[in-house]
């Protein structure tokens, strides 16, 4: 069984050429939160037929066992493009969000989790796993749908998620930010038409160089219907003057531009990163403060996007039995 993806490290926040975070001053980060949409369900019900999924929350013998296993990557699909590695990344605006109109692969995995009318951005990171944003998930006993590639409508098939794994730590908790994702576990293959991004932890060449992307839904433009694209994105590591751990590179501080609708969307990398043009999910887009853009995933995020699905299931019910 194919691998999930690894180190997504993301918080969208919603500000306009912002400037990078000093070590002089903390950030108070809050959840970006989803979009609202006065949207039909009709064609959502019927993709996810009611079907409720069963949430997880990992313990804490399994996040310590991801911790000390030092996993830095899972690998993509195959829909990666050697050719393409050769390219810069050509950007529509500098530090702005474009409008998107390419369904096609590296795009095709971005899309929506919808659930009565609220969105979140989410990214296939698997055959059947999707990378999204914590605080988007509803209250248990909610179908959720993940759509890819939404614009205005179904492009592709979407599909009904049935599990969802998450760290179990609370929205406000300490230190909350760093634990900001969720892996969703969908009833249908998708990602093996669609194709899916690999999961990465950052590297310290990737750091404070404005070569990164993200994606995401946001409600300001076009009612989170359209899929916007931003590049020259510059990231850092947050800084010391944060109370919270970093050690396990789960927090990325950005000057992203971002607005409800675009949690749960991926940050990455071109094409020209990767030998084979592959694409890998560094961050999920989670929370924002007054100064940045903060991204989380990290260490556990990627082992749990690594793991195979039905091993990790077997394994927390034996341990909970």
């Amino acid at each position: 069984m194919v691998k999930l993806v690894t180190g997504l490290v993301a918080l969208c926040i919603a500000q306009t050429a912002s400037t990078l975070p000093t070590a002089e001053s903390q950030p108070d980060f809050t959840p970006l939160g989803a979009g609202t949409t006065g949207e039909s369900q009709a064609g959502i019900a019927s993709a996810n037929d009611g079907l409720i999924p069963e949430f997880v929350a990992l313990d804490a013998d399994i996040l310590r066992s991801v911790l000390e296993s030092n996993i830095t990557e899972v690998p993509p699909s195959d829909f990666g493009d050697a050719a393409q590695a050769e390219k810069r990344g050509i950007i529509g605006a500098l530090d702005d969000r474009v409008r998107w109109t390419d369904r096609n692969f590296p795009y095709s995995p971005i899309g929506r989790i919808q659930f009565g009318g609220i969105w979140c951005s989410a990214t296939l990171v698997g055959p059947r796993h999707v990378a999204t944003a914590l605080h988007c998930i509803p209250e248990q006993g909610t179908p959720i749908t993940f759509q890819p590639a939404y614009a205005g409508g179904d492009t592709y098939p979407s599909s009904a998620v049935q599990y969802v794994l998450n760290s179990g730590v609370p929205i406000g908790a300490p230190c909350w930010e760093f634990s900001d994702w969720a892996i969703l576990i969908l009833k249908d293959r998708i990602g093996e038409q669609r194709g899916y991004f690999g999961a990465r932890v950052i590297e310290d060449q990737h750091l404070n160089k404005n070569v990164w992307y993200h994606m995401g839904y946001p409600q300001d433009r076009d009612g989170g219907t359209q899929p916007y694209r931003q590049g020259q994105i510059t990231v850092a590591r947050l800084g010391e003057f944060s109370d919270c751990p970093n050690q396990n590179r789960a927090m990325l501080v950005t000057d992203a531009d971002a607005i409800p609708g675009q949690s749960g969307g991926p940050l990455w990398l071109g094409p020209e990163w990767d030998a084979n043009g592959n694409r890998y999910v560094y961050g999920i887009c989670s929370a924002t403060s007054s100064i940045d853009t903060a991204f989380s995933g990290g260490s556990v995020f990627m082992g749990r996007s690594g793991q195979d699905k039905l091993s990790l299931k077997d394994r927390y019910r034996t341990r909970n039995a």
